[in-house]
């Protein structure tokens, strides 16, 4: 407002008509300008609103696949364990074949497999050439241990320090 006044007053020699349409047209100016700002808030509010929307949106369908999709697996894993025999559930060749005849799970998981009452790990499908059976005597860890006499980590777990730090 003062810088109004100060422009006003430096036309003030001039006549009351010019220094109203200067008026006039500096409050139109102003007007125009401060309705433009609201404006463009306004429409940056609505697009942050449909953008949230639709982010919502997109989440909860992703959700909702990956909870079928659950849903599909786990009354699969119901139906095949309602089959299962009761030799199947300690004999690890018996398991295996159990496991070679689940085409269905085949083709949902990538890898089946069995446990026992103890959770001891009974078979595996595929058969993992790493994981030979549940006697720990056959694994790579256990066999290098008992060679060279020091404790070894299995690979996916290597630690950051060396031999002579252990």
């Amino acid at each position: 407002m003062k810088l109004l006044r100060a422009l006003l007053a430096r036309l003030y020699p001039h006549s009351l008509k010019m220094q109203m349409s200067l008026f006039v047209t500096v409050l139109f100016v102003m007007t125009t300008g401060l309705v433009g700002v609201m404006l463009v808030y306004s429409i940056q509010l609505k697009m942050r609103d449909t953008l949230v929307t639709q982010q919502y949106t997109l989440v909860e369908s992703v959700a909702d696949k990956l909870e079928q999709e659950i849903e599909i697996r786990r009354d699969a894993l119901r139906h095949a364990t309602l089959s299962v025999e009761n030799g199947a559930t300690s004999d690890g060749d018996q398991a295996r074949h159990f496991l070679t005849g689940q085409l269905v799970l085949q083709t949902l998981f990538d890898r089946l497999h069995m446990f026992n009452a103890e959770t001891l790990p009974i078979a595996t499908y595929p058969q993992d050439p790493d994981r030979p059976g549940t006697e720990t005597a056959n694994y790579a860890f256990a066999e290098s241990t008992l060679l060279t006499g020091y404790r070894l980590v299995s690979t996916p777990y290597q630690s950051i320090w060396r031999e002579e730090h252990l």
